[in-house]
């Protein structure tokens, strides 16, 4: 199994795999923002005042840490979500304290779009089953009686 795990800011999602590690970009980048924001609400807490941190930006860490959940098991709802969250996240921070940093902004927003665009790849090129019934995917020319069953 070749897999070129190497960072790329647009990755490649032609394949099922490829597809993956593109949304881990977003996976990462989730886990990453919820550690830092849950370190800035404790710090808060303690009472250091950073950009206004405190103890309920907490669930704001959770919530992060939810949707890297998500991301992780390759839902496309939890993808786009984050992504939505961190944009509003940014611009909210932007308007009240000005732009700080928005090469790092950008360089997250192209890892949460890789999360969306590997999640909805990954479920676009995932093989489909025939039916919901798994038992439809078996042969149908065997007899299954209720005696053999009980």
């Amino acid at each position: 199994m070749n897999r070129n795990k190497k960072f790329s800011f647009w990755p490649a999602v032609g394949d099922e795999q490829a597809a993956v590690l593109a949304a881990r970009q977003g996976f990462h980048a989730a886990v990453y923002c919820s550690i830092v924001t849950a370190i800035f609400a404790v710090l808060g807490g303690f009472g250091f005042k950073i950009l206004d941190f405190d103890l309920w930006n907490l669930t704001d860490a959770a919530l992060m840490a939810l949707l890297a959940f998500g991301i992780r098991r390759m839902s496309r709802t939890a993808a786009l979500i984050a992504l939505l969250y961190y944009v509003a996240g940014r611009i909210d921070l932007w308007a009240e304290y000005g732009s700080q940093n928005p090469v790092i902004a950008g360089i997250f927003v192209l890892m949460f779009l890789s999360a969306v665009r590997g999640t909805f790849a990954y479920h676009s090129l995932k093989p489909r089953t025939e039916g919901l019934n798994p038992l439809s995917a078996a042969d149908s020319s065997a007899d299954i009686s209720l005696e053999a069953i009980i």
